[in-house]
């Protein structure tokens, strides 16, 4: 049961990863042609719901967070969730970077 629950977390992970990525590289096709103020206002008008903007923000921090240190690391993750993840301060993911830099 327990390594069924570490799967699940882990599929939860790599799913808002995946949803960061997809985000991140839909606001870089429109910066290439806008100014990024025009860029933001091109994306889907759900983009600024609420819901959604919580969801995109724990994605982009998911994503920002495992593109540095590998999204393989994904596969290592036991006991965080997503929900836990995207509480980290940015100096909390400052720290995890560095260590992971060493």
């Amino acid at each position: 049961m327990e390594g069924e629950e570490e799967i699940a977390k882990q599929n939860v992970i790599k799913s808002y990863y995946n949803f960061g990525k997809a985000l991140e590289d839909h606001y870089d096709h429109y910066k290439k042609n806008n100014p990024k103020r025009t860029a933001q206002a091109l994306l889907p008008n759900s983009v600024s719901d609420d819901l959604f903007q919580k969801k995109k923000e724990w994605a982009l921090k998911i994503y920002d967070l495992f593109s540095e240190i590998g999204e393989h690391m994904i596969q290592r993750i036991k006991s965080f969730s997503v929900a836990s993840i995207s509480k980290l301060s940015q100096n909390d993911i400052d720290h995890i970077l560095v260590r992971f830099a060493k």
